[in-house]
């Protein structure tokens, strides 16, 4: 299974560096990461992640956690990330990539299980400063520290 994961991914990024659309490619990406049994953040890392997602400190420290498995898929995908924002920046200096992106592949990578428990009793909560936020939002948000073209 692990090497079935590998070779996915070493074929999407071949893909990507032989002139196949990257917005292909990213929606491809989509489909697959929502297909699989368990999310890229576990299911048990759910909470702690989407609550942390104030802080890029407490999601990298949450990352750092991740299975060497988990771990490996979550950099290679914000990695594929970082540069389809970058790409698109540069050709229409377009802002709202990485919101779009963050939003889109935040709740694939980081998904609560099916019942929604915890995600039912998170729908709306204040932010840090005071504000509403959606569990949507803070899957988004916790992403975005990831793939801004400016973070490691």
């Amino acid at each position: 299974r692990e090497r079935e994961r590998e070779s996915i991914f070493s074929l999407v990024f071949a893909v990507c560096t032989q002139g196949i659309d990257i917005h292909s490619v990213a929606e491809a990406l989509v489909t697959f990461l929502d297909a699989l049994p368990e999310p890229v953040i576990p299911y048990h890392m759910y909470k702690r992640c989407v609550e942390c997602s104030h802080s890029l400190i407490l999601c990298r420290q949450a990352v750092s956690e991740l299975s060497v498995t988990h771990h490996s898929v979550f950099i290679y995908v914000t990695a594929f990330l970082r540069d389809l924002v970058a790409r698109v920046q540069r050709a229409s200096e377009s802002k709202t990539t990485c919101d779009k992106l963050a939003l889109l592949f935040g709740s694939v990578l980081l998904r609560a299980r099916a019942d929604g428990s915890f995600q039912n009793s998170m729908r709306v909560s204040n932010g840090v400063d005071g504000d509403k936020v959606s569990v949507q939002q803070k899957q988004a948000i916790f992403l975005k520290h990831f793939i801004q073209p400016s973070a490691d």
